[in-house]
């Protein structure tokens, strides 16, 4: 048992994902211990549109530079991988200036047809986030690339810090949507600049020269990234954000509020310890591929690890979550406790199929992973709508939503596993 203990403590991998991981848990405690405070600062409406935009965002962010940034960690070459980092800013700052014009054009008549006009003017914060979002994504990129995990750890902290302690000091004399929609815009742009600063700097030697030939062949190259992980990735934006857009909708702000507050308090271990694994894990499997050897093995040991570490906690939500919502977060917040008890189904089997998705480049499945997020995408939101429709009813809505989501996890997870027992045949 001893040495089983000091193999998991010199194997490097291990090693990795428990520096990243420890400074996401802190960066967690930092979240819930303010949770409560500022949940009694800003009722359910201001999280209700903070949701909103929050939703309405999420469609283009993940994608503000095409998912090219994805691509800086697999060239050998530096001066190639810069290629990629310039190439993924021009797109994003593209995108920015085009969705400057869509909101000219197209934002009054949008949200008078979905009864979103408590958003008003804040759409014209997205724009920023775009670009924002866009530079962030290349320099975790670069951060993961050159395997400074340390440097996550700590900005995950600080970020926690600067973004929780701002809503709430801002919050005593502006209790308002817009101070959690401010400062909801800038958070990427805070972790960047602290990544750089705490990072070796290579980020920002100069190596190679911008050649517009040279972006042509690089966006040639990588062309799998805009033209399938892009769709897939606003796909599953989409089927992410749609609930609480159309909970506001249907139900009003509050809804969307109770919303936002489980999806938060749940998502968010999920997200940050998810993302802590995958950052890690996607080098690792790129290593091992490159070997051609089996990767199922590796993902199946992340898979059940994460499932195990998850199991406790979520089933302490799923039988007592409105209580534990109540008595934290207020009274007021019941609802978002019965909201989290269905919440914790499929945020359970987010998590899991972390690695199974940080596989899915490695696998070049981009294909089979768009059909399978248009084919979700359809599914979950056909649930929710049953709930809406055939129940008017939130609740329903918000469990019919989140069973479906935890079937087509399980789904995933299996179809992965089968396609990864001989890596060689689906190699890039």
């Amino acid at each position: 048992m001893l040495t089983l203990i000091r193999k998991l403590i010199k194997n490097k991998f291990i090693k990795n994902v428990t520096i990243i991981a420890s400074g996401t848990a802190l960066a967690q405690v930092i979240a819930f211990a303010s949770i409560p405070f500022i949940t009694r600062i800003y009722g359910p409406e201001a999280f209700g549109i903070l949701g909103t935009f929050t939703s309405i965002s999420s469609f283009v962010l993940p994608i503000a530079a095409l998912t090219y940034p994805i691509a800086i960690v697999i060239p050998k070459s530096d001066i190639e991988a810069k290629d990629i980092m310039r190439l993924s800013l021009i797109v994003c700052l593209l995108i920015g200036l085009l969705s400057v014009a869509l909101i000219l054009i197209f934002s009054d008549t949008l949200l008078h047809l979905l009864n979103l006009e408590v958003l008003g003017s804040y759409l014209y914060l997205i724009p920023v986030a775009i670009v924002v979002a866009g530079g962030f994504q290349v320099i975790e990129q670069w951060i993961i690339r050159t395997q400074e995990f340390k440097v996550s750890a700590k900005t995950a902290i600080y970020q926690a810090l600067i973004m929780n302690s701002s809503k709430i000091g801002i919050g005593l004399y502006y209790p308002l949507s817009v101070t959690l929609i401010v400062i909801q815009t800038f958070a990427y742009a805070i972790r960047g600049l602290l990544m750089i600063s705490l990072s070796d700097k290579s980020i920002i030697k100069k190596q190679g020269s911008f050649n517009f030939k040279k972006m042509l062949k690089v966006a040639c190259r990588y062309r799998d990234f805009p033209l399938y992980r892009s769709p897939q990735i606003f796909v599953n934006s989409a089927s992410v954000a749609l609930p609480t857009i159309l909970l506001t909708a249907f139900f009003g702000p509050s809804a969307a509020g109770y919303f936002t507050l489980g999806r938060q308090v749940l998502n968010t271990p999920v997200t940050l310890l998810g993302k802590a694994v995958q950052d890690v894990f996607y080098p690792k499997i790129i290593e091992v591929s490159n070997d051609n050897k089996s990767i199922k093995n590796i993902i199946l040991k992340a898979v059940l690890g994460l499932f195990s570490l998850g199991a406790l906690p979520f089933g302490i939500l799923i039988i007592f979550g409105p209580n534990i919502f109540s008595f934290i977060f207020g009274y007021e917040w019941y609802t978002a406790g019965v909201y989290a008890r269905w919440i914790s189904l499929f945020s359970l089997f987010m998590l899991i199929t972390r690695p199974v998705i940080a596989a899915i480049p490695v696998l070049n499945m981009q294909r089979q992973f768009l059909f399978y997020e248009i084919v979700s995408a359809i599914i979950k939101l056909s649930a929710l709508f049953i709930g809406v429709y055939y129940f008017n009813s939130d609740i329903y809505a918000v469990a019919f939503y989140s069973l479906s989501a935890m079937f087509l996890y399980i789904i995933l997870t299996a179809y992965v596993l089968v396609i990864a027992k001989d890596i060689s045949r689906y190699r890039r």
